[in-house]
């Protein structure tokens, strides 16, 4: 099977009821620049294995032209790189839903987000393999 690099609607995470719950019963950590709340279960039949939400506050970004660079940069860099992970939720049958927040009042260039994205995934991937299945 060919590997997917795209980034379709099923594996981004909208629900606001979802998004509510994770806020409420997600882990949580930071990795320089973001703020990661997730949620790791039991794969459900009907849901995607890896649902992700990036986002770049308003406070920090008042112009939406800078949060949605960020965001764009931040989405492009998670979408060339997931497959590492959603391949080891595959194996394992389980489901990951997770936020990225950009936490840093800077603009960080492509190459940097780049870098602490694969932080970010390489840490994820650390917990689903320490998961007990």
């Amino acid at each position: 099977m060919a590997t997917s690099f795209a980034f379709p609607k099923r594996e981004r995470l909208t629900s606001k009821k979802e998004i509510d719950a994770l806020f409420q019963s997600g882990e949580a950590f930071f990795i320089y620049p973001y703020k990661l709340i997730y949620r790791l279960d039991g794969k459900m039949p009907d849901f995607e294995a890896l649902q992700a939400l990036i986002t770049v506050p308003k406070r920090f970004f008042k112009l939406a032209n800078r949060r949605n660079y960020l965001k764009r940069i931040g989405k492009e860099s998670y979408r060339l790189q997931k497959h590492e992970l959603h391949s080891s939720l595959i194996e394992k049958n389980l489901r990951l839903q997770f936020i990225l927040i950009y936490q840093i009042k800077e603009t960080l260039s492509y190459a940097e987000i780049d870098k602490s994205m694969s932080q970010v995934i390489k840490h994820l991937r650390h917990v689903v393999a320490s998961k007990a299945v």
